[in-house]
Formats: structure tokens, C-alpha cells, sequence
């Protein structure tokens, strides 16, 4: 699989077949910290080296560094969808966030299970 993760931050490696080089940002926030190599023996320093110098920036000048899915994001759908999973949570005395996040477990859960089975089979 092509996604690093270093000190609770994340990414997704890319190729460039034209300029031959692997590159990538660090996904879940909002500053923008990016690396690129031409090896794939170094592609995992070049991560892990723009987190530490990201890090040691943040330190110098006193500012705290983004923490990496602080558990909020947008989600654009339909307006009848919105309308029909507010009108749920009221009827069951619950809030949006709650049926979202029910939701996203009950996503998560399936796609492990089904995860599991294909690695079975795969034995």
C-alpha cells in the first residue's frame, strides 16, 4: 500500500512517470506540508523528514502544530438526505453527529469484516 504514517500524521505517496519522482502532502490538515523523492528507498525519509521539519518550524516561531483529523470535516449530500437524517435523530432523541457517526461505524465495521473474509479466502 502507498499510505505512510509518522507521529499521527499520514500520506497518500504518489508517482510522477514524467518527472520520475515520488511525492505526497500530509493529509488531515490544513498547513501544507509536502516532500518528494526520486528513490523509493527515500521516499519514506523525505515523509518523515517534512513531518520533523514541520514540527521544528511550528516550535520555533510558538505556534501550535495542526493535530492531524481533529474529528471534524464537511459532508456535502443531497438536501433530502440532510432533511430525512435530522428528522431521524429527532424522532429518536439523538443529534445529527450521532447518526453521522453511527453511520461511519457502521461503514467501518463492514468494510473490516469484509476485509477479513477476502483475507480468508485468500489462506
Amino acid at each position: 500500500m502507498n499510505v505512510l504514517e509518522y507521529r499521527g500524521y499520514v500520506t497518500k505517496v504518489h508517482f510522477d512517470a514524467e518527472g520520475q519522482r515520488l511525492y505526497g502532502k500530509v493529509q488531515g490538515i490544513v498547513d501544507a506540508v509536502n516532500y518528494e523523492s526520486t528513490t523509493i528507498d527515500g521516499v519514506e525519509a523525505a515523509f518523515h523528514d517534512a513531518v520533523d521539519r514541520y514540527l521544528a518550524f511550528c516550535d520555533n516561531v510558538g505556534r501550535r502544530p495542526a493535530r492531524a483529523f481533529k474529528g471534524q470535516f464537511n459532508v456535502r449530500i443531497k438536501p433530502e438526505q440532510h432533511k430525512e437524517m435530522v428528522l431521524w435523530a429527532m424522532h429518536h432523541n439523538t443529534t445529527l453527529n450521532a447518526v453521522v457517526e453511527r453511520a461511519i461505524q457502521t461503514f467501518l465495521d463492514r468494510v473490516a469484516s469484509e476485509e477479513l473474509e477476502r483475507d480468508g479466502d485468500n489462506c
